[in-house]
């Protein structure tokens, strides 16, 4: 059931018009936006690639200049370890005793060769001549500062490590700081000539030449020297791109609020990587016109989009919302409701034509209301036409039967009461009456009935106050009691006994209220019961049963809603009549039990 429900809201939601407006302003909108999105996105690789492989060449060359740099520094050591005539100083350190001039003065030598040459080596921080037999270390550094610290470690690391590697490059640590050392040893000498390179000073000859973070890392993916203080926290996205062939990628470190184009070279000469890291923000800085008409184009777009949405909604919208309203106000029957006009041409028109049907329907519902009224009192006098005779013929079947009889005293006595009911008839010619009235009236047509069959009739009537001001139309209760004498009355010397009891409804007691005739006759047939309640359904069914008819049609009209009246047979004996009546205005009056 929920399920029908809500599919039936769906289909109702679905088919509005402004709900299709919208959609279809989403199905023209939404594609344009995503390809302007695919556009910038496709855009930025673009200019992405073009960056990358023009930094990637920019590094290449970098890395070619230090690799050549790397490679004089190899060709020099070499020269100087096979006896090139150059340098004369390194033979006479390995031949003379340590004690000795020439030794001394082969020390001083290259000493000062050293101090000349190291400074045409970009990058290299010590150059050192190491005597293996003779325990002596001769070393010269670019920065004083460590000269003490790293001249202790590097001698200590001479001393103990007898299985280091020779004629290559590899890396070791000393005074607390990254170095790449090259150890070459003379072919007849126990002697050893080698330079130490400083990771930090090789990445500054790189450093200038971008426009971003540098940073050197070794082959294993251990960073040695960077610019970037948020590298080492954001390693662990380059494990990837130091593994591929890639050249460049996108990188976002944690917390950052850009991107950064990385990207990947690596030295022939040094088992290095070094890698550059540009914003993604600065790829742009040269295209400024490009990158706001890329941002610009969905958001004036989607300001297009809202602006029309609200011209729509005023121009076509919010009248056409007023004119449903305004119909569904005339559904429920506010036939009163008028719009006011609308400055469009169209909606003008229909305006003026449902205000002009509006005020046609309601002139035409009163005309309507008024007719139905007059045709309801012209019906309502015709039924009370049609009741009256019929009991004014009853009674003077009385008369005549007791002017028969003789009986001068009770036509006297029926004299008066039918002067007492005459009076009540030409009293009351309006729509209704008092319930306490109409008991009243009852007392005088029972009477006269008693007149005529005495001592076999016997009657109560009992009304609460609270129901006696009660209003109903005039003779309700005769044609009911009027049908138990004719059809209850027995035989012989039994006596009827008739009951009116008026009482509060079982069901609705706040609504209605229930009139109970019944006595201790024959009761109702089964065939009586049928031909009632079909006569009674359709309206109509001949003299026989025109009281109990006319009594529901004068009660609906009274009260102008459907009236019970059912038929039945007491549990014993005899039959039962039960009016179910509205409650309306209904004033206490005294108490009726007679």
């Amino acid at each position: 059931m929920r399920s029908g429900k809500g599919r039936e809201a769906f289909v109702i939601f679905w088919r509005s018009m402004r709900v299709r407006l919208m959609a279809g302003f989403l199905v023209m909108f939404v594609p344009l936006v995503l390809f302007l999105l695919y556009n910038n996105d496709y855009a930025m690789n673009v200019v992405r690639k073009q960056v990358s492989l023009s930094e990637y060449k920019q590094l290449s060359g970098q890395i070619e200049r230090i690799d050549g740099m790397m490679l004089d520094l190899k060709r020099y050591l070499l020269k100087i370890v096979v006896g090139d005539s150059t340098y004369p100083d390194l033979y006479s350190l390995g031949i003379y005793p340590a004690k000795s001039g020439e030794y001394f003065f082969a020390k001083q030598g290259i000493t000062n060769q050293f101090k000349t040459d190291i400074d045409t080596f970009e990058g290299v921080h010590t150059l050192f001549v190491y005597s293996q037999d003779k325990d002596d270390l001769i070393v010269m550094h670019l920065d004083k500062r460590l000269h003490l610290d790293l001249t202790a470690d590097l001698e200590r690391y001479l001393k103990t490590d007898s299985g280091r590697p020779l004629g290559t490059w590899f890396r070791t640590d000393f005074a607390g700081r990254s170095y790449y050392m090259f150890v070459v040893r003379a072919i007849t000498l126990d002697v050893f000539v080698g330079a130490l390179i400083d990771a930090d000073r090789l990445l500054g000859l790189v450093e200038a030449s971008g426009r971003g973070d540098a940073a050197l890392l070794t082959k294993e993916g251990e960073v040695l020297a960077d610019t970037a203080p948020w590298l080492k926290s954001s390693f662990g996205h380059l494990e990837s791109f130091i593994a591929s062939d890639e050249h460049y990628t996108s990188l976002r470190p944690p917390d950052a609020a850009d991107s950064y184009l990385t990207i990947k070279g690596a030295f022939s000469e040094l088992p290095l990587y070094l890698l550059m890291f540009i914003p993604e923000r600065a790829l742009l800085e040269d295209l400024p016109y490009f990158q706001r008409v890329i941002l610009i184009i969905p958001a004036a777009g989607l300001a297009m989009v809202f602006g029309y949405m609200w011209l729509l909604h005023r121009v076509l919208l919010r009248p056409l919302g007023e004119l449903m309203k305004g119909m569904k106000r005339m559904t429920m029957g506010q036939l009163d409701v008028r719009l006011d006009l609308n400055r469009t041409t169209e909606f003008r028109f229909m305006i003026e034509a449902f205000n002009q049907m509006a005020a046609e329907v309601q002139r035409l519902k009163i005309d309507v209301y008024e007719k139905m009224l007059q045709v309801k009192e012209a019906e309502l006098k015709h039924l009370q036409a049609q009741i009256n005779p019929h009991f004014f013929t009853n009674s003077l079947n009385i008369i005549h039967s007791l002017a028969t009889l003789q009986e001068y005293g009770l036509i006297m006595k029926l004299a008066k009461h039918l002067q007492e009911y005459f009076r009540f008839t030409m009293r009351n010619q309006r729509n209704s009456v008092t319930l306490s009235e109409e008991m009243e009236h009852l007392v005088n047509y029972l009477e006269i009935q008693k007149m005529r069959f005495p001592n076999r009739l016997r009657f109560e009537l009992d009304v609460p106050p609270r129901y006696g001001g009660c209003q109903v139309p005039p003779l309700t209760l005769q044609p009911f009691v009027e049908n138990s004498i004719v059809h209850g009355m027995k035989k012989g010397k039994e006596v009827l006994h008739i009951r009116v009891a008026v009482g509060p409804d079982a069901e609705e007691p706040e609504r209605y209220y229930t009139v109970r005739i019944e006595d201790n006759g024959y009761g109702f047939s089964e065939e009586r019961l049928g031909g009632v309640g079909s006569s009674y359904r359709a309206g109509g069914g001949g003299d026989e049963h025109l009281g109990i008819w006319n009594v529901r049609r004068r009660l609906e009209a009274l009260f102008g809603e459907p009236v019970a009246i059912a038929l039945g047979n007491g549990p014993v004996q005899g039959a039962v009549v039960e009016l179910r009546i509205p409650v309306s205005g209904c004033a206490e009056e005294e108490n009726i039990h007679v």
